[in-house]
């Protein structure tokens, strides 16, 4: 059988925005995820579509 998964990231509604050229540019728009221990997860996208900004958001390096 194999071990129960444990959640070690939850991410809830977790949006990001910049200011620029005097707009709001929303980067991250209310996303939810959930990452267990024992998965492999890729995180892809074009290029400015937020997935550097995402992987701070997690690791504390910036704030939502």
């Amino acid at each position: 059988m194999p071990a129960p998964k444990t959640e070690v990231v939850r991410l809830e509604k977790l949006s990001k925005h910049y200011v620029e050229g005097g707009q709001l540019r929303p980067i991250l728009d209310a996303a939810d995820a959930t990452f267990c221990t024992g998965e492999l997860v890729a995180i892809r996208g074009r290029s400015g579509t937020g997935k550097s900004t995402l992987l701070n958001l997690i690791a504390g390096i910036d704030e939502p």
